[in-house]
């Protein structure tokens, strides 16, 4: 059964790593007003967090176009695959799980399993190199899709935000914890918890916050069996994430660590300046 994997964007490869992975990566829908942008491919991290900045209207995102889904599942079905594993973001923060699960219930040519990861950014990325991992080692679609569960399990994500505002505006945080958070001048501690976004600490300082990341994923890194991988994300805010690059680092020096940067699609909603680590097994030596 030979088998192609597709995600989206937010999973932030870069397409030397998507090609590399034999993975193909449909964009993620940025939205100024009505003019509707590609993630990576009509629009650069550079020319949105510019317009971001300058422009009096804020972006919106929407899921990938089911058209382009449909389009590179009947490529694929051309190219003589069977299946499709479709790991995608958190449904918890996007509908398009939900979306494309209701598209490919009767899909023809090809069959589509659409897989939630419960994550986005790095957590998503690694697990759609683990799955590219467990293919190639002769798994099973039906036999690498609790693999990625387990997987999920064990990783974490904290991260700070800069403004609380985009987060409110998007509906991906409650109102009373964004008004608390900018009332006091605190930077709320984040994580993900089940696939949603909730906050979990607090800090008066950002300095304080990067701090308090780094003990986290350190101290997380601690319970997970055999070897982890760290993810340290920002976007645009290098000073920050410098600093916790090397805390970790100082910790944990064996550890591989993955450098990565917040785009568009997770941009609208974070804002510039934020900063977050994720760590999680090290999914070139998970136990299969």
């Amino acid at each position: 059964m030979k088998t192609a994997i597709v995600t989206d964007s937010s999973a932030y490869l870069s397409p030397e790593e998507a090609k590399a992975l034999d993975v193909t990566v449909v964009p993620l829908t940025v939205i100024f007003g009505d003019e509707e942008q590609f993630e990576n491919e009509t629009i650069t991290s550079d020319d949105f967090y510019t317009r971001m900045r300058t422009e009096t209207i804020l972006p919106t995102t929407a899921q990938a176009p089911l058209f382009r889904l449909d389009e590179e599942y009947r490529r694929l079905a051309a190219e003589g695959y069977d299946v499709v594993l479709s790991i995608h973001l958190s449904a918890a923060l996007s509908g398009m799980v939900d979306s494309l699960r209701g598209f490919v219930a009767d899909y023809e040519p090809i069959k589509v399993i659409v897989v939630d990861s419960q994550s986005i950014s790095a957590g998503l990325g690694y697990q759609v190199k683990l799955a590219r991992r467990l293919l190639e080692a002769g798994l099973t679609p039906s036999e690498i899709i609790p693999v990625l569960e387990r997987f999920n399990r064990d990783v974490y994500v904290w991260f700070v935000v800069d403004d609380l505002k985009h987060l409110l505006r998007t509906g991906r945080i409650s109102g009373s914890t964004a008004f608390l958070g900018n009332l006091l001048a605190i930077k709320p501690i984040l994580s993900l918890s089940e696939g949603k976004i909730e906050p979990v600490g607090k800090e008066r300082t950002a300095r304080r916050a990067i701090g308090k990341i780094g003990n986290n994923v350190i101290a997380a890194a601690e319970k997970i069996e055999g070897p982890v991988r760290f993810g340290v994300i920002d976007a645009n805010a290098p000073e920050a994430v410098r600093a916790l690059q090397t805390q970790i680092q100082k910790a944990m020096p064996e550890s591989p660590m993955d450098r990565g940067t917040i785009g568009p699609a997770v941009g609208v909603h974070t804002g510039e300046g934020v900063v977050g680590a994720f760590v999680a097994p090290d999914w070139q030596t998970y136990t299969l």
